[in-house]
């Protein structure tokens, strides 16, 4: 690593000493036909179930279920360091609000559980069978440029904040590819997650660290090639 850059991922850690920790609240309720988007000038209402991101905006800020492990819970990834927020922000306001709303949207499919299996019980009730969900977070790519621009800090911030918010349904979490840059944004990130973070098991940028305990711990068939997957492997859905 570079002393220039060196100095500018010291600089962010002492910077995000100072941003004070995100609050976790906000985040909408699976019952909720209706979501929020602070715009600044109050609460603008949007239909959150029927949302459906711009294009432009699911290609460059991916999610998606990657699979379902042993015990049948959902595996979402987040592929953070592919969301760059710093050019998009240069779009200006309406752009930035249908980020926001993506995000959001992304927030609401992982608390509202809505990938969980069902099944039909003796009754011929029709319940879920697991209210438990995985997450992968890849911060592959996340650099500097994007770190040191407090517009993305806030917003990051904000929003993997929320997943405390879903510490109820979070079985697990693994955030991978966390560089220098990266882990200044996770130490951010600690006290707005609460009891979350026990779930998380954060990983640098070696894979030999990482995708031996994810083929480990979740099955071939459910996880992406490059995460010690099968050769071919396919999102069941795909956000982005």
């Amino acid at each position: 690593m570079s002393f220039t850059l060196l100095t500018l991922v010291f600089g962010f850690v002492i910077l995000s000493s100072a941003y004070p920790a995100p609050e976790a609240k906000g985040l909408l309720d699976s019952n909720d036909i209706k979501g929020k988007l602070d715009t600044g000038k109050g609460q603008e209402m949007f239909p959150i179930e029927s949302y459906q991101s711009p294009p432009e905006v699911a290609k460059l800020f991916p999610y998606y279920l990657t699979g379902y492990d042993e015990e049948d819970r959902p595996i979402g990834v987040i592929d953070l360091g592919k969301w760059d927020a710093r050019s998009w922000a240069k779009k200006g306001k309406e752009a930035w609000d249908d980020l926001e709303r993506h995000a959001e949207k992304m927030l609401y499919i992982l608390k509202a559980g809505v990938h969980a299996k069902n099944f039909t019980d003796e009754s011929n009730v029709t319940r879920t069978v697991t209210d438990e969900l995985g997450l992968i977070v890849d911060f592959d790519g996340f650099s500097v440029a994007q770190a040191t621009n407090p517009k993305v800090v806030t917003f990051l911030t904000k929003f993997l904040g929320k997943l405390q918010l879903i510490q109820h349904r979070l079985s697990y979490a693994y955030f991978i590819n966390v560089n220098a840059v990266a882990s200044a944004l996770v130490r951010l990130l600690r006290p707005a997650l609460g009891s979350a973070f026990e779930r998380i098991e954060v990983y640098g940028t070696r894979t030999s660290d990482w995708i031996p305990v994810l083929r480990r711990n979740l099955p071939a068939d459910a996880l992406p090639e490059k995460y010690g997957g099968k050769a071919g492997h396919k999102p069941l859905v795909f956000y982005g």
